[in-house]
């Protein structure tokens, strides 16, 4: 009798945590909801997101990049993906200095204890336990942005997963270009277009392609005695999943751990001078990437276990990819940190 009334109880704190706040209302319409019919993954959208900002801003020089143009673009591209996400049933925000404070009170949490800046915008999605992934202890408690039950060791907690991606904050994002032709001399420029292009993420070494297939050039391409530019451009981008334990002490949903993943993505750009049409060309930027999760990203009992242990310690239990480095052949030429 006592455990049925503690799970009623349970019941009754999620209803009201549903309530406070207009979340539902602010995330999507009834509309909205009842008319979803999309089963992407919040990954597959996040992933989508990612590759066409890289789209964008592989196209735009350097120098654009923080142009009011270049950023209405990238807000654009993010309203959109956010717009998705909620047409796939998930809860989805836009956060960036307009909305910073006021979706950290409609969710009930601090931004600040995982490092977010007002400055830089994100996106953030809450959703709760996938259908798939209820193990030992779980109780969920609806659809899929609901929060759950979890028990362990016998005590009964509230959780809900909590995903962050960022376009703009140089924590979540890192890009870097580099020179990989150094002479225009034929033998060169064919040991460079036979060279392997791979990226070294937490002990897993991914062969992205040849410089040729990456750009799509082969010597014939090229005329001899011409000086051509080719660089080597890498992008690399973490999101992170937190699994948040509600806290009635402090009213508010804390961080308690973490997975992650990141999308390693790579194209070259330059000018050459074309054999066939006798001009300079520009070198077509063709993209390359690969994801790698986090050792435990899919394991969502060591999620709700950590998530635990976190709360009781009150410190973020990590499970991190690391950084990425980018090899040009052997030798590793671009390395993006994660410092965050």
């Amino acid at each position: 009798m006592l455990k049925l009334k503690q799970y009623i109880s349970l019941i009754l704190l999620v209803c009201m945590l549903l309530s406070t706040g207009s979340i539902n209302s602010l995330a999507y319409s009834d509309t909205e909801y009842l008319e979803t019919t999309s089963n992407k993954s919040i990954e597959e959208i996040l992933s989508s997101y990612h590759e066409q900002i890289h789209e964008l801003e592989k196209d735009a020089p350097i120098q654009l990049l923080t142009t009011n143009d270049i950023k209405a673009k990238r807000e654009q591209i993010q309203e959109q993906t956010v717009n998705e996400l909620r047409a796939a049933g998930y809860e989805a925000y836009s956060v960036n200095a307009n909305t910073f404070d006021e979706v950290q009170r409609i969710l009930s949490t601090n931004f600040n204890d995982i490092g977010l800046n007002s400055e830089y915008s994100y996106i953030v999605v809450i959703s709760g336990e996938p259908s798939d992934a209820s193990g030992d202890g779980v109780t969920p408690l609806g659809a899929i942005t609901d929060p759950f039950a979890f028990t362990y060791n016998g005590t009964t907690y509230i959780m809900r997963y909590f995903a962050i991606t960022a376009a703009d904050d140089p924590a979540y994002g890192k890009a870097s270009t580099e020179n990989v032709l150094k002479s225009s001399s034929r033998q060169l420029l064919i040991n460079c277009l036979n060279t392997i292009i791979s990226a070294y993420i937490s002990s897993i070494n991914s062969v992205l392609g040849t410089v040729a297939s990456i750009c799509g050039l082969s010597i014939d391409s090229f005329v001899q005695n011409k000086t051509h530019t080719l660089n080597m451009n890498a992008g690399t981008n973490w999101t992170r999943a937190y699994t948040q334990v509600w806290s009635e002490y402090d009213q508010a949903w804390l961080f308690c751990s973490s997975v992650e993943y990141v999308t390693a993505s790579t194209y070259m750009s330059g000018m050459y001078y074309s054999a066939a049409t006798n001009k300079y060309e520009p070198v077509p930027t063709n993209d390359k990437s690969e994801m790698v999760e986090s050792t435990h990203y899919y394991n969502y009992q060591w999620r709700k276990e950590m998530a635990v242990i976190g709360y009781l310690y009150s410190w973020i239990q990590y499970d991190v990819v690391g950084d990425v480095h980018y090899k040009y052949g052997d030798r590793t030429i671009i390395t993006h940190r994660e410092d965050f």
